[in-house]
C-alpha cells in the first residue's frame, strides 16, 4: 500500500524544485532589465558629456579660427608696417647722403672764401700802407711848397733902395720856380694820395664784401650740419622703427604659427568627438535594440511564472488532499 506520507514529502520536494527554477527567472528577468537600464543610461550619460564637450570644442574651433584670422590681419599689418619703414628708411638716407654732400660742398666753399677773406685783408693792408705812404708823401711835399713860398716871399721881400734912390727888386726866379716845382709835386702828391685813399676804400670794401661772403658760408655750413644731425637722427629712427616693425612682424608670424596648430588641434578634437558622438548614438541605438529581447524575455518569465504557480496551486491542493487522506486513515 502507497504512503501518503511518502508522497506528501516527494510532491512537498517536487513544489520546491518548481519554486527555485522560478525565482530563478524572476532574478533573472529582473537583473536584465536593471542591466539594460544601467547601461542605456551609462551611454546616455556619455553621450551628455560628449555633447558638451562638443560644444566647449566648436568653440575652441571658432576661437582658433578667429585667431588666425588675426594673426593673418596682423601679419598683413606689421608687413606694411615693416614696407613702410624701410621707405622712410630710404628716404631718410637720401636726405642724409644730400646732407652730407651740403656739408662737403659748403666747406668747400667756407674754405674758398676765407683764401679770399685773407686775400682782401692783405689787400687792404697793402692798400693802407700805400695810401699812409701817400699821405707821408702828400705832407712832404705840402711842407716843400710852404718853404718854397716862404722863401719866395722872403725872396720878393728883400726890396732895396740904391744910393741915387731907385727900387730895386731882387731877382726871385728861382725862388719862384721851386714854388712852381714843389706846387706840381704837391698837386701830384694829393692826386697819388687820393688815388691811394680811393684804393684803400676799394680794399675796404672788397674786405667787407669778403667777410659777408665768408658768414654766409659759415652760416650756411652750419645750417647743413645741421640738416646732416637731423637726417642722421631721423635714419636712426627711421632704422630703429624697421627694427621694431620686424620684431612685430616676426611676433605675428610666430602667433599665427601657434594659432594655426590650435586650429589644427581643434579641428581634429572636434573630429574625435563627432566619431564619440556617432559612436554612443549607434551604442545607444544597440542598447534600444535590445530593448524588446528583454521585453521577450519579461514576458516569457511572467509566462513560466503563471505555468509555475499553476504547478504550486495543484500540488498544493494535492498535498492538502493527501494530508487530509493521511489524517483520515490515521482515524
Amino acid at each position: 500500500m502507497l504512503d501518503p506520507r511518502g508522497l506528501i514529502i516527494l510532491m512537498e520536494d517536487l513544489d520546491h524544485e518548481i519554486r527555485r527554477p522560478y525565482n530563478q527567472i524572476v532574478s533573472l528577468q529582473a537583473s536584465e532589465a536593471k542591466a539594460h537600464l544601467a547601461l542605456r543610461s551609462t551611454f546616455e550619460n556619455l553621450a551628455a558629456v560628449i555633447a558638451g564637450l562638443s560644444g566647449d570644442v566648436a568653440l575652441l574651433v571658432q576661437e582658433a579660427r578667429a585667431g588666425v584670422d588675426r594673426g593673418n590681419r596682423d601679419i598683413a599689418r606689421s608687413d606694411e608696417a615693416v614696407n613702410g619703414f624701410r621707405r622712410g628708411l630710404d628716404f631718410s638716407r637720401g636726405v642724409l647722403a644730400r646732407a652730407v654732400e651740403a656739408v662737403s660742398q659748403c666747406t668747400v666753399e667756407l674754405n674758398a672764401a676765407r683764401a679770399e677773406r685773407n686775400r682782401a685783408e692783405v689787400a687792404y693792408d697793402a692798400a693802407q700802407s700805400q695810401y699812409r705812404a701817400a699821405q707821408a708823401a702828400y705832407d712832404r711835399a705840402s711842407d716843400a711848397l710852404r718853404r718854397a713860398e716862404s722863401a719866395l716871399s722872403s725872396c720878393r721881400a728883400q726890396i732895396r733902395t740904391d744910393s741915387e734912390g731907385n727900387t730895386i727888386y731882387p731877382n726871385c726866379s728861382w725862388e719862384a720856380g721851386a714854388v712852381s716845382r714843389a706846387s706840381g709835386e704837391c698837386a701830384a702828391a694829393g692826386n697819388a694820395c687820393d688815388a691811394a685813399f680811393a684804393r684803400m676804400q676799394l680794399a675796404q670794401d672788397r674786405l667787407a664784401q669778403a667777410r659777408a661772403h665768408e658768414q654766409r658760408c659759415l652760416n650756411r655750413l652750419e645750417v647743413a650740419e645741421q640738416a646732416r644731425g637731423e637726417a642722421l637722427q631721423s635714419e636712426q629712427i627711421a632704422l630703429g622703427g624697421l627694427r621694431e616693425g620686424e620684431q612685430a612682424a616676426t611676433a605675428a608670424r610666430r602667433a599665427h604659427h601657434l594659432a594655426s596648430s590650435r586650429l589644427s588641434h581643434a579641428r581634429m578634437a572636434d573630429e574625435a568627438i563627432e566619431t564619440a558622438r556617432v559612436g554612443m548614438a549607434a551604442a545607444i541605438a544597440d542598447i534600444d535594440a535590445v530593448k524588446p529581447m528583454v521585453s521577450d524575455l519579461k514576458a516569457l518569465c511572467e509566462k513560466a511564472g503563471d505555468i509555475l504557480r499553476a504547478a504550486q496551486r495543484g500540488l498544493a491542493e494535492r498535498i492538502e488532499i493527501l494530508r487530509a487522506f493521511d489524517r483520515g486513515a490515521g482515524l
